[in-house]
């Protein structure tokens, strides 16, 4: 008992009165006080499942400190009724058969010392009885917290192990998740340089097209001030032929009207001689005629001749100045078609001219409008290049984001 009691600290008692036989010891659920469960804080991180079965533990082996505790305190309160008990004893002296009859107070004290006894015996029966049960049920509960201990720690261990080979595997991913973003930052890199360099050289063919866009518009600038050049001599070319050719044209005519004037005055002096030829000539056969009437029966055959020679020079006479008028009339056709000829000469060179400049503009145009047509293509081309780089630099960024996430 001894040990007992330095085993377990002793409570100490506030009512120290004997329990009555209708008083009962008391109760270790009466006298213990609710324990507070410790604080989840000094637990280890678990899951929450985990944690309520901790707590309910601590609760427990609470309990059962309580219960040694409250068992110490009525083991010393008996402990201490006993010493009383012997102490009255005592006070009563030794205790004689012969010596009760005579002395009624100590029989009576020794019955009210027996009466205590048997109760208090009694009351340290049901309670060491209950006590029995209570430890009965603590043992219980100690085993159903042992099986729950090795469950927990089961669970945990399952759990170590489970969160063991998660963080293994999240290690094994994130040293994926690093290679990949390795790769793909190298790729991006290649990507970045292959971009800067496709960048540097559309900014070379860029800086070329537009040195040979510079030449091409010089090389047009001078052949539109050639063409200028050229259609100004070309105009006064036209201009001095023009201003030539009605000069010619205004010589011919007035040589034309001269011609026809001579003509004219040719042919009225021509009928104007003929008429007087041909009455000179009439007076003349009249003369002779008269000269031949008086002289017709010396001479006939002579003055025949003489009539038919007379008419043969007349005829001739008429058919020179006939020639000489069907040639003026084709002079002045001559002439007349030169100037046509001429007009048709100068409409022809004016023509050519004309669509010479017309064909230089239309080339010019169609250069101008290839290179304006090749400058949009390659502005299109870059473009695309630039926009297709862009969205395969998007497609990779969003491809690390998704791995990265996963």
């Amino acid at each position: 008992m001894t040990e007992f009691s330095h085993r377990f600290p002793v409570i100490p008692v506030a009512d120290r009165s004997r329990p009555s036989s209708g008083q009962q010891g008391p109760s270790r659920r009466e006298q213990r006080s609710p324990q507070p469960p410790h604080s989840s804080s000094r637990l280890p991180a678990l899951p929450m499942a985990l944690v309520a079965p901790v707590g309910r533990v601590e609760v427990l082996e609470g309990r059962v400190a309580q219960q040694e505790k409250t068992l110490g305190a009525l083991l010393e309160q008996a402990l201490r009724i006993r010493d009383e008990v012997a102490l009255s004893l005592r006070a009563g002296g030794p205790w004689a058969p012969g010596q009760a009859a005579a002395s009624g107070a100590g029989w009576e004290r020794e019955r009210e010392a027996r009466r205590m006894l048997e109760e208090h015996i009694r009351s340290i029966a049901l309670i060491v009885h209950r006590l029995g049960r209570e430890v009965e049920v603590l043992e219980a509960e100690v085993r159903m917290r042992d099986s729950t201990a090795l469950g927990t720690s089961s669970a945990v261990k399952t759990l170590e192990m489970h969160h063991v080979t998660g963080v293994g595997d999240l290690r094994g991913r994130v040293a994926r998740c690093d290679a990949s973003i390795a790769r793909l930052a190298g790729e991006s890199r290649t990507l970045q340089d292959s971009l800067g360099g496709i960048t540097r050289e559309l900014t070379a063919a860029r800086a070329a097209l537009d040195l040979k866009l510079h030449e091409v518009e010089a090389q047009v600038g001078q052949v539109l001030a050639r063409l200028e050049k050229e259609s100004a001599e070309h105009e006064a070319r036209l201009r001095l032929l023009q201003g030539e050719c009605g000069h010619q044209v205004e010589m011919l005519d007035s040589r034309v009207k001269a011609g026809m004037e001579d003509l004219r005055a040719a042919l009225n002096v021509a009928e104007h001689d003929g008429e007087h030829e041909r009455q000179r000539v009439e007076h003349d056969v009249a003369r002779q005629l008269q000269q031949l009437a008086g002289a017709v029966r010396e001479r006939p055959e002579q003055v025949e001749r003489r009539l038919q020679l007379q008419l043969q020079q007349v005829v001739s006479r008429l058919e020179r100045l006939e020639e000489w008028r069907a040639g003026a009339e084709r002079e002045a056709a001559s002439a007349a078609q030169s100037a046509e000829r001429l007009a048709a000469r100068v409409t022809r060179h004016d023509k050519r001219r004309h669509d010479e400049v017309a064909a230089l503009r239309a080339e010019y145009q169609a250069g101008f409008s290839a290179v304006h047509d090749s400058m949009s293509s390659l502005r299109a081309v870059h473009d695309a290049r630039s926009r297709l780089e862009h969205e395969s630099v998007a497609r990779e960024v969003r491809r690390i984001r998704r791995m990265v996430d996963e």
